[in-house]
């Protein structure tokens, strides 16, 4: 069923977890990556750069 959908967990009708179904490999280092506090903290940071002024704009970017 998680395949299809995420799965409510309850324990005596109170919620207590749920079962997320995943397509691939890559859903689950996705899901691991956006739960990280560590990824979490250098995204804040990066924003509040943006807001600051500093980085690159994407269309300013060079490819080769």
């Amino acid at each position: 069923m998680a395949e299809q959908e995420d799965i409510l967990i309850t324990h005596q009708g109170k919620p207590v977890g749920m079962l997320l179904g995943l397509q691939s490999q890559e859903d689950l280092a996705d899901y691991q990556l956006e739960k990280d506090p560590r990824f979490l903290k250098r995204i804040a940071a990066a924003r509040k750069g943006i807001r600051s002024g500093e980085g690159i704009r994407l269309e300013d970017i060079k490819w080769e």
